[in-house]
């Protein structure tokens, strides 16, 4: 948010339908994690979470489809305001995000077979309201569990709000048709750099899958241009044969007096540095480095014992 700005977030939420907001007191970066000055209320809410649902159209709530006469003709029918907030993709990306939580997050009670739920818990400060807000492709819900002058919640109430929530859902989801998300052709999956956030490279060793709108993937990681793999016993590159969790030089000796020569998934004890090598107190940079040769070391030492 501090890149977006708290403005342009409230400018969204007011297209969610939130009336609620203060424009001077909520222009803060507290508004991202909910520090607003007068709430929201659950009505409100479960619409903002239904714009979701409905892949990005804020629909207006309304309590009635319409009204008949005796003879059934339609006399009234609800005028609900609608407004595009944002692109079925965007829409999608936080279904997938608010998905997670029901599937192996804080709400995982509200899971429905064969049916796609999205969910958020909320405590506030001192644990004085509780939220569960969610959907599926039927239904959108939220329920607030606190009291009217702020008090703090019993801890036996953990997950109040959301097991109401889970118990309503279940109930009136019951007799109907499995649904899952619709997943947009606009959506693409790439490799992450966990320590970076952005696309990984072959330097990259700790990734995840992840989904993103085609055409606006982050750039590619830089953070382990200069980082290489060095042998701990030669202080060299090392070569294409290799294992992190290599037992050394020392020992490789001690396996090859043992009978075992398939060496080399053990031969090689690999530190990643990310700047230059010190040895001795000299600095030498990488592009100067040769090669470690341990790995023929200990093959010499091999032909020299199938020669005893």
């Amino acid at each position: 948010m501090a890149e977006l700005t708290p403005k342009k977030s409230m400018e969204y939420l007011k297209k969610m339908g939130v009336t609620s907001l203060d424009e001077e007191e909520d222009n803060n970066l507290a508004l991202s994690i909910g520090g607003l000055t007068y709430g929201i209320s659950p009505l409100e809410m479960a619409a903002a979470y239904a714009m979701i649902a409905n892949d990005g159209t804020y629909i207006e709530p309304t309590f009635y489809t319409k009204a008949v006469d005796s003879n059934g003709n339609t006399v009234m029918q609800p005028n609900q305001k609608t407004e595009r907030v944002c692109s079925v993709e965007t829409a999608y990306l936080v279904k997938d995000m608010l998905k997670s939580v029901v599937t192996s997050g804080t709400a995982t009670y509200c899971k429905i077979s064969g049916m796609d739920v999205a969910a958020k818990t909320g405590t506030t400060n001192e644990v004085k309201d509780r939220w569960l807000c969610g959907f599926t492709n039927y239904y959108a819900g939220a329920v607030y569990y606190g009291f009217d002058e702020p008090s703090h919640i019993s801890i036996s109430s953990n997950k109040s709000s959301g097991l109401i929530f889970a118990n309503i859902l279940k109930k009136i989801h019951a007799n109907l048709e499995g649904s899952k998300f619709n997943r947009p052709e606009g959506i693409v999956n790439a490799t992450v750099c966990d320590d970076s956030g952005r696309l990984a490279s072959d330097k990259c060793t700790n990734t995840h899958s992840e989904i993103f709108i085609k055409g606006k993937l982050p750039e590619t990681c830089d953070a382990h241009e200069n980082t290489y793999l060095i042998c701990k016993d030669s202080n060299l590159l090392a070569n294409e044969m290799f294992s992190p969790d290599g037992i050394g030089f020392d020992n490789a000796i001690n396996h090859i007096l043992k009978g075992i020569n398939n060496l080399e998934k053990y031969c090689k004890v690999l530190v990643i540095v990310t700047s230059e090598i010190f040895s001795d107190g000299e600095t030498y940079p990488y592009e100067t480095m040769q090669y470690c040769k341990l790995l023929g070391q200990i093959n010499q030492i091999l032909f020299n014992l199938s020669d005893m």
